[in-house]
């Protein structure tokens, strides 16, 4: 049971890992602030307990609130600590054509170098 619960928490990071734009394990434990090895591990399942910094290291990263890998391991969702425009943008991301992605970007550059 124990394992089988971090079985589902390592399917759930990878997969939203890869839907909020993380491609590679690599940059994606550089915005986490973890180690590639241990985000490896904890994808993987091959261990059944982890540091409390580092499982809210990568819940931060994945905008989930604290307690989401927990309630993962439990069969239920993680909760959400983003703004439901945020979350709508990531899901429809994939589907969007290359000239849409190009002006968002250039909108969320543009907005970063006025509000700064």
């Amino acid at each position: 049971m124990q394992i089988r619960g971090w079985g589902l928490v390592g399917e759930r990071i990878d997969r939203e890992r890869i839907r909020r734009g993380h491609r590679t394990l690599v940059g994606f434990a550089r915005a986490a602030g973890v180690g590639t090895s241990t985000l490896d591990n904890l994808i993987h399942a091959r261990k059944t307990s982890y540091d409390p910094i580092t499982l809210a290291a990568v819940e931060r990263a994945l905008g989930w609130q604290a307690g989401s890998i927990a309630r993962i391991q439990q069969g239920l969702e993680p909760i959400d600590d983003h703004d439901p425009d945020l979350t709508t943008l990531l899901e429809v991301w994939p589907h969007l054509p290359a000239s849409m992605k190009r002006t968002l970007r250039m909108l969320a550059v543009e907005s970063i170098k006025t509000n700064v």
